[in-house]
Order: C-alpha cells, then structure tokens, then sequence
C-alpha cells in the first residue's frame, strides 16, 4: 500500500517538475522586414542600424524598432554587429530582461522598447557569492570582442553618436 501511494504520489508531480524547465527563455517573435530579405540574418550595421550608443549606462538605440537575428542551435536569438561590410562582433545574444540565464558575454538585452549593450546580464552586484567568477568570466569573454569593441566606439565617437 506504501509503495502504491508513493508512485502515486511520483506520476502526480512528474508533469510539473516536466514543465518546470528554467532554461527556456521566454519566447520572442522578431520578424524579418520584408525589404531586408537579402541581408544576413542578425546583421545589425553600425552605420545604418546604430543612432546612439551611451558608454555610462550602456543604452544603445536603433533606426528600426525591428531587429533581424539569427537563431542558434539552442533556440538563442543571436545578433551580430557589422561596420564597413565586415562583421566586428559576432554571435551576440539577443535577450529580454526577464531572462533568468546568466550570460557572461557580451549580451544584448531588451527592456521594453529599450535595448542596452552589456558586459553580461544580470548585472553582477545582483549575482551574489558568485560575481568574483563571473566578473572573470565576463573579462576573459570580452578579449573575443576586444578588437570590434574598439571599432565599434571609435566609429560612433568619429560620427557623434556615442555619449561619454
């Protein structure tokens, strides 16, 4: 009888430890324009997709309330930065701010019709115990991007789009 009412009890809470996955990001539909069907899915131009870009809080803002992305094999909306026809800084995810993942990269997160660029998400004050790791992690990730970091600012600095 005890060991009836306990695979009772384990099949009665399978289906929600099942459909309790905190992985899954939540989902976010980002259409592609019908005028730029020809372009690389996640390209964003730094010349013509970037307006403004803030060094202090890390706002960036675009042209076009739509962005193209890209999706990775693990269902992750990548975006890429591209300046001169050349692709500067590659692979970026591209999340919202209900994510509960924690991204030590450089990481492009919504908040609404908001967008900021940063280091990693969430930020590390928020982290706990753990932020000494991730704030290494998050250094030893941006080397990637280093070069195209730098080519990045110093274009919008030259064309007065980025605030200091």
């Amino acid at each position: 009888m005890k060991n009836s009412f306990l695979l009772l009890l384990a099949l009665s809470v399978l289906p929600f430890m099942v459909s309790c996955d905190n992985d899954n990001e939540p989902e976010v539909t980002v259409p592609n324009p019908p005028n730029q069907e020809d372009e690389v899915p996640g390209a964003i131009s730094v010349e013509e997709d970037v307006l403004s870009f803030d060094m202090a809080d890390r706002a960036i803002v675009f042209a076009t309330d739509t962005l193209v992305c890209d999706t990775a094999e693990s269902g992750a909306l990548l975006v890429s930065f591209s300046l001169r026809d050349s692709v500067i800084m590659a692979d970026i995810p591209y999340i919202t701010a209900l994510s509960s993942k924690v991204y030590n990269e450089l990481v492009l997160v919504s908040f609404g019709d908001s967008h900021y660029l940063y280091d990693g998400y969430p930020s590390l004050s928020s982290l706990g115990g753990g932020a000494e790791v991730n704030e290494a992690l998050r250094r030893e990730n941006f080397e990637r991007h280093r070069a195209g970091w730098e080519q990045f600012v110093a274009y919008l600095r030259e064309e007065g789009r980025l605030s200091e």
